[in-house]
């Protein structure tokens, strides 16, 4: 729909942004985690983690996920995943 100089598209009625637990549970079903653990931040972008019962230290790096608003703007979620373990570490300032 073409909009004239000087007007404006209709206003979205009901938008609602949406929570951190909705971005959380779509992650983890698209990542295929087994649980999860918010931190404050990363410090870079490799970390070392020990899954739960192991003693192999394994070497994890951080992901960027593509989380789509609906007011069309897009937000990257940063995270680390362990493939043995299937745990999820995501960065709690980026959801």
């Amino acid at each position: 729909m073409d909009y004239f100089y000087g007007q404006q598209p209709p206003r979205q009625v009901g938008y609602r942004a949406p929570t951190r637990q909705f971005k959380i549970d779509t992650l983890m079903s698209i990542v295929g985690g087994s649980e999860y653990v918010l931190v404050d931040g990363f410090e870079c972008t490799v970390t070392r983690h020990i899954c739960k019962g192991g003693s192999f230290i394994y070497r994890l790096q951080s992901q960027l996920f593509p989380f789509s608003m609906p007011d069309g703007s897009i937000q990257q979620i940063e995270y680390f995943k362990c493939n043995m373990c299937g745990k999820v570490i995501i960065n709690k300032f980026t959801l």
